[in-house]
Formats: C-alpha cells, structure tokens, sequence
C-alpha cells in the first residue's frame, strides 16, 4: 500500500523558475515517475562558455523535457492495460505525436526531440512488477530504510561508455549531435525483453 509520495526540486535552481521535469503519478498499487531530458539552452553550442545562471536564463520554458513527462504520466495513468510495458509503449507513442507537433526539424540541439526516461511498477498479490528506461529506476526498502533490491543505472552500462569513446566533452556541441544521433535510440543499443518481477519476502 502507498503510504508516501513526494518530488523534490533541485536546490540548484530553486527560485529561477526552472521546469518542473519530474511529473509522477501513484495510486495504492500503482506508480509511475518520469524524468524529463534537459534541454541545450536556447542558442547555446558550447555550454562550458556559459556561467551557471546564464544558462538557467537560456533554459527554454516551457521545457520539451516537461511536456514530454506530462505527456508520460497522462498517458499512463489513462491507460486500461494491465501490462507495464504496453503502457509504456502508449506513452512512447504519445511523445511521438507530441514531436510530431512540436519538432518539425530536428538538430539534435535546441530543436531535438522531447523526451523523458521513466520508471514503473505495481503490485499484484505478493509481486512487485516493474519496468524502466534508462537511468530511472526502482529501489525496494526492506522495513528498516536498508536497500532491498534495486534496478541496474543503465546509463552508465551502456550509454557513458559510448559518451567516453567519442572523446569530445558533452559540452561541445558535437558529442551531444553524435550521441542523440548515433547512439540514441538506435535499435543495436536496444536491450529488451527485461521486463522483470520481483518477488516479496
């Protein structure tokens, strides 16, 4: 049962009026969380040529990153499939024709696609079932506060590696090209059919 439910916004750039990227939605046995992708800041290429508040000044609003999480949560929690993955499909689905609308020429940059990672799970007689994306994931506490059980950060298994290859820094402009060209999204990056079950004891 769900007895807790919070976001919590960075302190970094609280007072900015910074996108709220985090959307979540929880009912007793069901939850989602979504976590918008930053954006580039407008006109920016090099951001290591930028002070921290003048990006924050730059950041776009609203954010594709926010719209793109809303879109997630909405879908989910109006979905009549009792899946995990099909809900997630529906709302990869949705952000598409959210691109669609919004994205009518991608440069990976300022104009890139809107998108979110995401993180869900429900239980159902004495399983946990969940499904993730990328570095949003699920943590299970025993009664305690000790980590139970916690889902890999596929981010670093798979992703920082490649960024680590290309040997420009992600504040050039090119690595974040190559990495949202290349590397996202492409179907040989793709490991699927990890759609798992965790067992309470």
């Amino acid at each position: 049962m769900l007895i807790y439910k919070n976001t919590f916004e960075d302190e970094s750039v609280k007072g900015y009026n910074y996108p709220i990227e985090d959307q979540y939605y929880a009912e007793d046995t069901i939850a989602v969380i979504a976590d918008g992708i930053t954006r580039d800041p407008d006109g920016v290429t090099d951001i290591s040529e930028y002070s921290f508040l003048e990006l924050l000044q730059r950041y776009p609003r609203p954010s594709g990153g926010e719209l793109a999480a809303k879109e997630i949560i909405h879908t989910f929690r109006n979905s009549s499939s009792r899946s995990l993955k099909e809900r997630l499909i529906e709302c990869n689905r949705a952000v598409k024709k959210l691109n669609n609308q919004y994205i009518k020429k991608c440069d990976y940059l300022q104009n890139d696609y809107y998108g979110a990672v995401a993180s869900c799970c429900q239980i159902r007689d004495e399983w946990l079932e969940y499904a993730y994306i990328c570095d949003c994931g699920i943590i299970v506490y025993n009664s305690k506060g000790k980590v139970k059980f916690q889902t890999e950060d596929d981010k670093k298994i798979y992703s920082d590696p490649y960024i680590n290859k290309i040997r420009i820094p992600w504040e050039k402009s090119e690595a974040r090209v190559i990495v949202r060209k290349d590397f996202r999204n492409n179907v040989n990056n793709i490991r699927d059919g990890r759609w798992s079950y965790y067992r309470r004891v």
